[in-house]
């Protein structure tokens, strides 16, 4: 099972929610190109089932 995170990215629009690295990653074609990391949100208040975050974005956070 891969880590389970919180999204800390003020910025970012999944801020505060929480839950776990897919495994799938991606480079943007446009922007910085940087890699970014697919999450699988546990709960997500938008609806959305997931979401790609930076490096930066989150931190590792205990199972619950």
């Amino acid at each position: 099972m891969l880590q389970r995170v919180q999204i800390v990215n003020r910025k970012h629009p999944h801020f505060e929610e929480y839950g776990r690295f897919t495994g799938k990653m991606i480079t943007m074609k446009f922007g910085q190109q940087d890699q970014m990391a697919e999450v699988k949100l546990e709960n997500c208040r938008h609806g959305s089932d997931g979401c790609f975050v930076s490096k930066g974005d989150v931190r590792q956070v205990a199972e619950r």
